[in-house]
């Protein structure tokens, strides 16, 4: 959450702590057993690969920056500590979040910019805390 309150206040996420971050939650997973080992590589590199080709296609596409280089270690550092689970419910649930603030924020007073660290840390604190609640919604409804 740390992390979420630098990047609201300047719309930057510094490196030691992504980067920090990224080890420790590989070391975590390695001693709690969770996520495990297994699944905390595969979070991280999936959220490494997956947004660093997302940023580069959306850069292109937009011919300006469409999110921080930040984002996309902080989608690591989650991954790295939880799992795909996680890396997922963060950034679906902190885009939902972020989009809800974006339209706010424009109406309120027209500002376009809006940082997404924080939506994704809010979205994956809560992936953690509410995590059988979401495991059953999710089974449901790919078992419907």
């Amino acid at each position: 959450m740390g992390i979420a309150y630098v990047d609201f206040l300047t719309e930057g996420i510094p490196q030691l702590y992504t980067h920090t971050g990224i080890v420790l939650g590989v070391i975590f997973s390695y001693f709690t057993k969770f996520p495990g080992l297994k699944s905390s590589l595969w979070g991280a590199g999936i959220g490494l690969v997956t947004f660093g080709i997302l940023k580069l296609i959306s850069d292109m596409m937009m011919r300006k920056e469409s999110f921080g280089l930040g984002d996309i270690k902080l989608l690591t550092m989650i991954g790295a500590f939880g799992g795909p689970y996680l890396l997922l419910v963060g950034i679906v649930g902190g885009s939902f979040i972020g989009l809800i603030y974006a339209i706010w924020r424009i109406l309120k007073t027209g500002e376009k910019r809006v940082p997404f660290g924080p939506f994704i840390s809010l979205a994956a604190y809560l992936g953690i805390i509410f995590r059988p609640e979401i495991l059953k919604f999710l089974q449901k409804i790919l078992v419907s």
